[in-house]
């Protein structure tokens, strides 16, 4: 074989080989392009309405009802109070629970509709000052029906020794003295004053109010004590409580003075 023979064979191997790779490349098949994700969609599930408490339904003037709306999902309730005026609503679906509160400021009864996802509830709410009764806390009552109590006997004044060194409290024998009876109520009651001491006497009132003065028994000279306490008369009732005072009585040699 001569030089130029092989030449020519290896010419027509190398065109036969790219003819192959040739061929190859145009059948090849392309790959499809991948498909895109797929996106779940969400879709909220309608709220449900199990429960609505409207409390309290009686109130005070200035006093506050609340709705509340109790379940399941996203709702948009509605209130309306019954004044003709007012209304809570959302405008977009709420988590449940919620909750809508009205404060009353006039008397009077209201119809308050509530509305929420499936369910609805109507109730009568009454709005009036409210009386505690008699003995309850913080009850502010008429002082006049609060009976009386005795709670001191003081000395208001009488006839001194005239002398400069009387003993402290002392007043002049055979002189009235001035007594006040302090007490608290505005009912009024009865009571008495005694003064064992002194002999038989007293002082009796079928029916006072708080302070209550009095002046008029004379004493001898000595140590008196002085008891106030109450007595029931055909006109009132006795009075609670009771009170003493002791008072200190002294010759006196001179004019007594005034005071």
């Amino acid at each position: 074989m001569t030089h130029a023979t092989t030449l020519r064979i290896a010419a027509t191997l190398a065109a036969a080989v790219s003819l192959a790779v040739s061929a190859q490349t145009q059948t090849r098949p392309t790959p499809p392009a991948s498909p895109a994700p797929v996106r779940p969609i969400t879709i909220d599930k309608p709220g449900v309405t199990t429960a609505i408490d409207i409390s309290p339904l009686e109130v005070a003037p200035g006093g506050t009802v609340k709705a509340v709306f109790t379940g399941t999902g996203k709702c948009k309730p509605s209130v309306d109070w019954g004044n003709g005026e007012t209304k809570s609503f959302s405008g977009v679906p709420l988590d449940q629970p919620v909750t809508f509160d009205h404060q009353y400021e006039k008397a009077g009864k209201f119809t308050v509709a509530a509305s929420g996802c499936g369910m609805q509830l109507s109730k009568e709410v009454v709005v009036a000052a409210k009386t505690k009764p008699v003995g309850a806390g913080n009850t502010t009552l008429d002082p006049a029906s609060i009976p009386g109590k005795i709670t001191a006997l003081v000395f208001t004044g009488g006839y001194l020794p005239a002398w400069a060194n009387k003993p402290a409290g002392s007043i002049g024998h055979n002189f009235p003295i001035k007594l006040r009876v302090e007490g608290t109520g505005g009912k009024a009651c009865g009571f008495k004053i005694s003064w064992p001491s002194a002999g038989a006497g007293g002082y009796a009132v079928a029916a006072a109010t708080f302070p209550h003065d009095w002046a008029g028994i004379k004493f001898p000279a000595g140590t008196h004590t002085l008891v106030a306490e109450g007595v029931a008369s055909a006109n009132a009732p006795a009075c609670a409580g009771n009170a003493t005072l002791t008072v200190s009585v002294v010759e006196h040699p001179m004019a007594p003075v005034m005071q």
